[in-house]
Protein backbone atom coordinates (compact mmCIF):
# COMPACT_ATOMS: atom_id res chain seq x y z
CA UNK A 1 0.00 0.00 0.00
CA UNK A 2 1.06 3.59 -1.17
CA UNK A 3 -0.03 6.78 0.49
CA UNK A 4 0.55 9.80 -1.94
CA UNK A 5 -0.59 13.31 -1.91
CA UNK A 6 -3.28 13.42 -4.66
CA UNK A 7 -5.74 15.80 -6.53
CA UNK A 8 -9.00 16.57 -5.85
CA UNK A 9 -10.50 13.73 -7.71
CA UNK A 10 -11.70 10.34 -6.99
CA UNK A 11 -11.83 7.24 -9.29
CA UNK A 12 -8.74 6.50 -11.68
CA UNK A 13 -5.85 8.81 -11.54
CA UNK A 14 -2.40 9.02 -13.17
CA UNK A 15 0.71 9.01 -11.11
CA UNK A 16 2.83 8.77 -14.76
CA UNK A 17 2.12 9.04 -17.97
CA UNK A 18 2.69 5.33 -18.48
CA UNK A 19 0.56 3.86 -15.23
CA UNK A 20 -2.75 4.61 -14.76
CA UNK A 21 -3.45 3.14 -11.32
CA UNK A 22 -6.66 2.89 -8.99
CA UNK A 23 -6.93 4.65 -5.80
CA UNK A 24 -9.52 5.16 -3.28
CA UNK A 25 -10.05 7.84 -0.49
CA UNK A 26 -8.55 7.94 2.65
CA UNK A 27 -8.39 11.40 3.52
CA UNK A 28 -9.29 14.81 1.89
CA UNK A 29 -5.44 14.34 1.18
CA UNK A 30 -4.42 11.12 1.34
CA UNK A 31 -5.43 8.41 -1.25
CA UNK A 32 -4.71 4.38 -1.07
CA UNK A 33 -3.20 3.29 -4.17
CA UNK A 34 -4.10 -0.02 -5.91
CA UNK A 35 -2.11 -1.38 -8.84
Amino acid sequence: IIFVEWPDIFGEGVLSPDKIVKFKFVDENTREIEY
